[in-house]
């Protein structure tokens, strides 16, 4: 997904990191592979299935663990708080991850 990602909102040569903009691609092509593969309601409906750890949370949504842990670290430093869900609930992530409604 990340390569499809970068075919989307890449150009040019990026293979250097230390380069600003080619850097900013690569985090803009991550990015959206962590939106498209992990949503808040898929880390909801893991929560009410029961799991807890990221390794069974990764082989529930079939990523990598490393990437789920990736992608919780991105959500926690670029998601508005609290976020809204699709369901009408909100989640918040800090350390953990909460899930509540209001009203």
């Amino acid at each position: 997904v990340e390569e499809f990602k970068h075919m989307m909102t890449s150009y040019g040569v990026i293979l250097n990191q230390n380069n600003h903009d080619s850097a900013k691609q690569e985090n803009e092509a991550r990015a959206l592979s962590y939106k498209e593969l992990i949503t808040m309601e898929d880390l909801y409906d893991c929560y009410h299935k029961g799991l807890r750890s990221e390794f069974e949370i990764a082989e529930e949504l079939d990523v990598p663990q490393k990437f789920l842990h990736n992608a919780i670290e991105y959500f926690k430093e670029n998601s508005g708080d609290p976020i809204k869900m699709k369901n009408g609930g909100y989640a918040t992530i800090n350390e953990t991850i909460k899930f509540y409604k209001v009203g």
